[in-house]
């Protein structure tokens, strides 16, 4: 959750992640993009958040073929989303449900992102 004037949005992903982070990210792209797809085009996320956006390469990343399925996310750097948060919303006393409600929406990427290699292990 960001609070700023004029800048309030939820939100989460990967920003500037760690090198192996972000190769374990792409490596899972490339062999398993269900996996990948399951999250990111989750209907809940997506009629939330969207899509995942953040700092791209203009070409696929080393070790990557040039015409690859999914390119567009192969080329990611960052993994990230957002949702702007209205006045009314910020400053209304259901704030803490709809924060809650869009995280929870979020759930499923947030989850398959705290899985990948160079992530730290939590206990579920």
């Amino acid at each position: 959750f960001h609070l700023e004037p004029g800048n309030i949005f939820v939100g989460g992903g990967m920003w500037h992640p760690e090198r192996a982070r972000l190769a374990a990210f792409r490596e899972k792209v490339d062999r398993d993009p269900n996996a990948v797809l399951k999250a990111l085009e989750d209907d809940r996320f997506r009629s939330i958040y969207g899509s995942v956006t953040g700092d791209a390469l203009t070409r696929n990343p080393k070790g990557f073929p040039r015409h690859h399925a999914y390119n567009h996310l192969l080329r990611h750097k960052d993994v990230i989303f957002s949702r702007q948060l209205s006045d009314d919303e910020v400053f209304s006393a259901d704030l803490p449900d709809t924060l809650a409600g869009d995280l929870d929406a979020a759930r499923p990427v947030l989850l398959f992102l705290d899985k990948l290699a160079g992530a730290p292990q939590h206990i579920n």
